[in-house]
């Protein structure tokens, strides 16, 4: 069970990162312009974590895209960070947790990049420290906080 979480994990985060190249690419055709990444944020993770990606800020929010950062755990846990929604001047850096398609905990939203840099190295060392392996997908008293 354990591996075709990762599996799944690994394939949306695939598919995310190609989805992520499209968009910027056609959002820069339809501007005559390139991207306005002003500053790329590389927050550290432990070397087992298999890593995708970057946070960063932009000139222009409409650049801002969802999906940056994904982080897969050794045990399946998927942390994500973007910009939500994409492209929206109004919009909020967000951290998701995932356990397959299952979200771990509340939606972390935060305006500024490096808030969002540090809230997903400290969910990824929170989830890091945990065995959710061994929670079956169907025990519905575990609560994913209660250990926090």
């Amino acid at each position: 069970m354990f591996w075709r979480i990762n599996e799944l994990c690994l394939c949306r985060m695939r598919f995310r990162l190609c989805a992520r190249q499209a968009n910027f690419t056609s959002r820069a055709q339809a501007n005559g312009s390139k991207r306005l990444i002003t500053r790329e944020i590389h927050p550290s993770f432990p070397t087992t974590c298999k890593v995708s990606g970057f946070l960063y800020e932009s000139d222009s929010t409409y650049e801002q895209g969802e999906d940056m950062l994904d982080v897969v755990l050794p045990n399946g846990i998927l942390v994500s960070g973007g910009w939500y929604p994409d492209g929206d001047p109004s919009g909020k850096y967000a951290i998701m947790v995932y356990r397959g398609y299952e979200r771990l905990i509340p939606i972390i939203k935060t305006n500024n990049v490096d808030s969002a840099a540090q809230e997903m190295q400290q969910c990824v060392e929170t989830f890091m420290a945990r065995n959710l392996q061994t929670v079956s997908d169907s025990d519905s008293t575990y609560s994913p906080l209660a250990n926090i």
